[in-house]
């Protein structure tokens, strides 16, 4: 029984957090641009000597001081990040500092894998059995941070800040349409933010010119993604979304006259059509210069192609677990789903029919996420009653952004929720219902509030692990099948089965492409196995993908299958005593993690 297509509804994650825009990691800052650093194993030891000490260690700040300072240095690396992840600088010690996009470049990247490697080095040299249980988790968390990071030393040019879907060009416009003004100095900064653009975007430039030059640069096809990108996103000045979305913004400001608002936003319009957009043009000048130049096949073909491959792909889940490993278990996995839907299909082979005349619980999105806020109560602990507002991407930005994403707020306006849907032709929204259970209730918008309820350390709620974040909302995804009344049980499995298989075939196809060296061809030839596809442009554009994002559909896949083990073992120790809302509940509490440290944490 061959499929009859690709289910491509999730695309990206991106730092940001991840396909979920994370706000501060999709933005190419030196400190946030995944933490390019030293690889570090075998370097260090676990602990420092008690008879040694470490300059600025245990011995000159407290633990809490140290996770403060630690955290104050990662937001404060450029303005955007900051805004994004503290509405209220000043309440953690913070100042507003000067208007900057931070730095990029090779040698910007090289200088924070020193700071790493210090930081790493301080971090160790506390007294573990000292700490409190709280920050014994923070500690564990922490280390394993770094240390996943640490992982890149020689790779730094490795690391693509420009994408048609995950990078800076195409996260920048949403970023910036979504910059709340909290206060009239939030205008002022956002102005000076877009003014810098061109200058910003001339960082951009030199560091893909450093990668050309170090036989790095991207294909031929994915600049042409970036390029159209770009030219969608700036086709129509007059109508370009941060002018469109700049007044509604304004309108929170209620203690500011009409006047000085209709000041702003002229000044603003004059600067996107003056600053940002030129910057645009020149990014796409510079970019096609560069075609040609790039690589021609798979990043598995690079010098160092491989190795690039296995740290992202451990930090993308949260594992040690080696590539191989990796490898072993979306196969088995993939086995299993498709054993069960050709058994749903051996028993009643109309089941497909039944399937194609299926539907999925219907209404807008603001009722099916009600919905789902409702059903869920029976198997995930109850969080305070939080609002949440639905945004529709732009359709200049249509082409190249996820079917939906939701934009992880400040750590201290944590009720501030947007879920954006992308209603382009291309995605099939008949399916809404699960894409919501993903991205809101009991997906991200719900753990995110969870955790942020939870009092952690404020460096916890910085530290992306896309394989808990993604990996979760992958597997309550999958449960939400659970919720669907609109289907016969049979239907559902059938359905449930054909998605995570297709999930499963792209994390496959991640591999195979990026650490197997999988030719266009032979990535067609895998295709061709499963599905009736013969278009080209179709397969070049998944290639693309592929190369593009390395690793970042074994967060999604392998991040559930990770969630679905430990969900096994719990049930296997806890016996009588598991339930759904407990396992849950653990999970929840002990928040983002690397899946060993949630595991330690989990069964303690």
């Amino acid at each position: 029984m061959k499929k009859k297509y690709l289910k491509h509804r999730k695309q990206d994650r991106k730092r940001a957090a991840a396909a979920a825009v994370t706000a501060v990691c999709l933005i190419a800052a030196v400190g946030i641009i995944g933490g390019i650093a030293a690889k570090i194993q075998n370097k260090f030891p676990d602990t420092v000597p008690a008879n040694e000490t470490v300059e600025g260690a245990a011995g000159e700040e407290t633990f809490e001081e140290f996770t403060d300072r630690l955290f104050a240095s990662y937001v404060q690396a450029d303005t955007l990040t900051r805004h994004y992840k503290v509405a209220d600088p000043s309440a953690y010690n913070m100042e507003d500092g000067s208007v900057t996009w931070g730095e990029v470049s090779g040698e910007a990247f090289r200088n924070k894998i020193n700071e790493d490697k210090q930081e790493y080095q301080t971090l160790l040299s506390f007294d573990y059995q000292a700490l409190s249980e709280e920050e014994q988790l923070t500690y564990d968390v922490l280390k394993a941070y770094l240390e996943q990071g640490l992982k890149l030393e020689g790779m730094e040019l490795y690391e693509e800040v420009l994408g048609e879907y995950s990078g800076v060009s195409s996260q920048l416009p949403v970023l910036l349409s979504e910059y709340a003004f909290y206060t009239e100095n939030d205008v002022e900064e956002y102005l000076e933010l877009c003014r810098q653009i061109p200058d910003y975007f001339e960082q951009l430039i030199q560091y893909e010119n450093e990668r050309m030059e170090a036989g790095l640069f991207m294909s031929d096809s994915n600049v042409d993604g970036v390029v159209e990108q770009c030219a969608s996103f700036i086709e129509n000045p007059e109508q370009n979304v941060l002018i469109e979305t700049f007044s509604d913004r304004l309108g929170d400001l209620t203690d500011v006259s009409e006047e000085k608002k209709a000041q702003w936003t002229e000044e603003h319009a004059a600067i996107v059509k003056e600053a940002v957009i030129p910057a645009y043009e020149g990014l796409m000048e510079a970019m096609t210069a560069m075609k040609g130049t790039g690589i021609t096949g798979s990043p598995a073909s690079l010098p160092m192609g491989k190795d690039y491959y296995e740290a992202k792909a451990q930090m993308a889940v949260g594992t040690e677990e080696s590539v191989e490993e990796m490898k072993t278990m979306v196969t088995d996995a993939l086995f299993d789903q498709m054993a069960d839907m050709q058994n749903l299909y051996d028993e009643d082979p109309s089941i497909t029919a039944q399937v194609s005349a299926g539907a999925y619980p219907s209404g807008t999105a603001e009722a099916l996420l009600n919905d789902l806020r409702q059903k869920i109560s029976s198997d995930f602990p109850s969080i305070r009653d939080v609002s949440f507002q639905i945004n529709r991407v732009p359709v200049s930005l249509q082409d190249h952004l996820n079917p939906a994403f939701y934009l992880i707020p400040p750590i201290d306006h944590a009720w501030e929720n947007v879920i954006y849907i992308n209603e382009s032709p291309e995605y099939d929204q008949s399916d809404l219902y699960l894409t919501l259970a993903h991205e809101g209730f009991p997906g991200h918008l719900y753990q995110n509030v969870y955790f942020s309820d939870q009092e952690a350390a404020p460096i916890r709620y910085l530290l992306s692990f896309p394989g808990y974040t993604e990996g979760w909302a992958t597997y309550v995804e999958n449960l939400a099948y659970d919720y669907i009344d609109t289907m016969e049980e049979d239907v559902k499995e059938f359905v449930r089965a054909n998605y995570f298989t297709s999930l499963g075939l792209y994390a496959r196809m991640d591999i195979g492409v990026n650490y197997d060296g999988w030719t266009v061809d032979q990535l067609k030839e895998f295709i061709q196995t499963y599905f009736d596809v013969e278009d080209e442009t179709m397969i070049q554009d998944i290639y693309d993908r592929m190369t593009n994002d390395p690793a970042n559909y074994l967060s999604y896949y392998v991040g559930c299958l990770k969630f679905q083990e430990l969900r096994q073992t719990a049930q296997e120790q806890w016996g009588e005593s598991f339930s759904p809302m407990e396992f849950h509940r653990r999970v929840l509490e002990i928040g983002p993690a690397p899946f060993d440290v949630l595991e330690t944490y989990l069964f303690l």
